[in-house]
């Protein structure tokens, strides 16, 4: 058996080091690219969201390197994750693909739930899945601490790319872990290389929430680096979601009955009165209450076709005009062009920066 799984943001480095801990072979797939996105749309039915096609040509070239266990999240839910296995298999299996498909339920329950998918798919031992799962969370918590203190820094950073190179060694060390000291040295010292780079600390840089489909808000390649080009154009940036946290509810707060998103409900309440799933209401409240915190802008990242934001981007001008925060939508799809997007971000940026002049 030799597994493999969908790229979403670095949650391969942490899934790397889960299975290998596990004494289980991995394969993970290339980081995702336009020929990934292209092999994907080429077996997806039409009008389904980029999220589903750029998994699928992430399958695909996972198989092409040897891969022959497929793992990917199953969901029972208004969106459409919840038929992706089903369908990407068959679209597979009609190329002639051989391999076995491991619908992973995560999000039915607890962590008790995520130990007992990985011992019914892999059959390994209970203490070799906790000593992985121990190693595992806490590199991908130390992935997205890493990428959370970047946002910081990025913007007021006196050498150009100087906390994009910090960050390109870390994933890399981090990739490499297997045992804890190991894992509490690299941690440590890639802090310490992001807290040494020169700082402006005299800017007072604009500061944007990324927000919206929770695949678009984390993958990078999907979202044309928004992070990354915002920081480099002197924007702090904070995004609505990071792994370590939604598997922190998903394994360990649900099971507790700890509601994920109960002030995110409180507010989106004068405008959406119900779940309609995805992540379309904590599209609108996560809006409102970064409006409340004082950010300048944010920035509503959605799929072609995706329904659950379709519904926010309909609510979104009114929460615009009754909470006063600028919104920038982009949509996403495999015929979306670099330069449209860079386009419409630096005319948001340069829109934020005239409002925050005209008000001083």
């Amino acid at each position: 058996m030799i597994v493999t799984y969908p790229h979403i943001g670095e949650a391969y480095i942490a899934l790397e080091v889960l299975f290998r801990t596990m004494g289980v072979d991995v394969i993970s797939p290339p980081l995702s690219s336009q020929r990934t996105l292209t092999l994907g749309a080429q077996l997806s039915p039409e009008f389904i969201c980029v999220p589903f096609k750029v998994v699928l040509g992430n399958f695909i070239e996972a198989l092409e390197r040897g891969a022959d266990t497929l793992f990917t999240l199953e969901k029972q839910s208004g969106c459409r994750l919840g038929y992706y296995p089903k369908i990407q298999e068959a679209a597979l299996r009609e190329r002639g693909y051989e391999f076995t498909m491991r619908p992973f339920r995560l999000m039915d329950g607890s962590a008790v739930t995520a130990i007992q998918e990985l011992r019914r798919h892999t059959g390994v031992p209970l203490r070799r899945i906790l000593h992985g799962i121990a190693l595992g969370l806490p590199v991908m918590k130390t992935l997205d601490d890493l990428d959370s203190a970047a946002h910081r820094v990025r913007p007021r950073e006196l050498i150009p790319g100087a906390t994009a190179r910090v960050l390109r060694e870390a994933r890399e060390r981090l990739r490499q872990v297997s045992d804890w000291d190991t894992f509490r040295r690299i941690r440590r010292e890639s802090f310490e290389a992001l807290n040494d780079i020169p700082l402006d600390r005299s800017r007072r840089p604009l500061k944007v929430i990324i927000l919206g489909e929770f695949y678009l808000v984390l993958d990078a390649f999907l979202n044309m680096n928004l992070e990354e080009e915002l920081g480099r154009r002197g924007v702090e940036v904070e995004r609505s979601i990071y792994i370590a946290q939604w598997l922190n509810f998903n394994m360990f707060l649900r099971a507790l009955r700890v509601p994920e998103t109960r002030s995110v409900e409180r507010v989106a309440r004068p405008y959406l009165r119900r779940n309609v799933a995805g992540d379309g209401l904590k599209s609108i409240g996560e809006t409102i209450l970064h409006a409340q915190d004082g950010y300048d802008g944010v920035i509503h990242v959605q799929p072609l076709t995706c329904v659950p934001e379709i519904v926010a981007s309909n609510i979104m001008p009114d929460v615009v005009r009754d909470h006063d925060i600028p919104v920038l939508s982009l949509i996403f799809d495999e015929q979306t062009g670099r330069t449209g997007i860079i386009t419409r971000l630096e005319a948001f940026i340069d829109l934020l920066e005239r409002r925050r002049l005209s008000r001083s």
